[in-house]
């Protein structure tokens, strides 16, 4: 599909490496990591994720999966 930029809050864990996938609560989307950059190496807290949008089906058999939360706003 495309490639997107997701902003990280936090996570647990070791950080996002390429190659990892992310699927969000509903299924709909699914997102491929391609980069992780930390604002500060080695927090657990602030980030982005270049990433690449693509529909779960098409989520390798074996490959790593976390579930993706969208922060809720206000």
């Amino acid at each position: 599909m495309s490639e997107c930029t997701l902003g990280v809050t936090w996570w647990q864990g070791p950080a996002p490496t390429p190659g990892v996938y992310f699927k969000t609560a509903r299924g709909r989307t699914a997102y491929e990591v391609l980069a992780f950059k930390a604002r500060r190496p080695g927090s657990k807290t602030y980030g982005t994720v270049r990433c690449r949008r693509l529909p779960p089906v098409e989520i390798p058999d074996g490959a790593t999966v976390f579930l993706w939360e969208w922060s809720r706003r206000g």
